[in-house]
């Protein structure tokens, strides 16, 4: 952040903003005796916590912040067996500190990489390859899918030009599930469906990842 602030001076005003927007959240929190979860794993790390477990499994390593992984190698001195499950080529969460070199370089007594993929198609493979290879240090990164059905990519502009054209998506048991990232592009899509008559209804609220799932109904279809 800091980088960013020397490099672009414009940025210092927002820099400011952002260091008061905590300064008083910090001093709103203390006042009303709140605990948020950077906070729980402060606390956890002064006070040496650590799950009386024999088997830990963390998943999404890759995305883990600075103080998470800080956690989990205090843990990795403590719990018997500890296994790290990721794919650096998924991460999404550099924007929080995470570094997906962590989990590439992360010393373990045992590296194991699934080559195989059950959940999608060779056709969705190769294009996720495709975009991978891009990056001078995966040229050799590969991966293969053990379906039958090779699946199928269709490239659209975005969440509310497949909605549009709902009715051609349906899967052979008539059921489609609209996940986004955002309640921004899903209020725009249930908008939409309503006009089409269909009956949406929110299933489903991931808070960590800011997910949302929503389910919508019209006569014999789920969607």
């Amino acid at each position: 952040w800091q980088e960013c602030v020397d490099r672009d001076r414009s940025l210092r005003p927002f820099k400011e903003a952002v260091g008061l927007f905590v300064a008083r959240y910090e001093a709103w929190k203390e006042e009303n005796d709140y605990f948020d979860f950077l906070d729980m794993l402060r606390k956890g790390q002064e006070q040496g916590v650590c799950p009386p477990v024999e088997l830990a499994v963390i998943d999404e390593f890759q995305d883990c912040s600075p103080l998470m992984v800080k956690q989990i190698f205090d843990w990795v001195k403590l719990i018997p067996k500890v296994v790290i499950a990721g794919d650096h080529n998924q991460a999404i969460y550099e924007f929080m500190g995470a570094n997906p070199e962590i989990f590439k370089n992360f010393p373990a007594d045992e590296t194991i990489f699934i080559k195989e993929s059950k959940r999608l198609g060779q056709k969705i493979i190769d294009k996720a390859l495709s975009i991978i290879h891009k990056n001078k240090d995966e040229k050799d990164f590969s991966f293969y899918s053990v379906k039958d059905d090779p699946g199928s990519i269709v490239e659209v502009p975005s969440m509310i030009h497949i909605v549009r054209g709902i009715e051609k998506l349906r899967g052979k048991d008539n059921t489609i599930m609209l996940l986004g990232r955002d309640r921004y592009n899903l209020s725009k899509a249930k908008y939409i469906l309503k006009e089409k008559r269909y009956t949406v209804r929110r299933v489903g609220v991931r808070v960590t990842s800011t997910a949302f799932a929503h389910n919508a109904t019209r006569s014999n279809y789920s969607i």
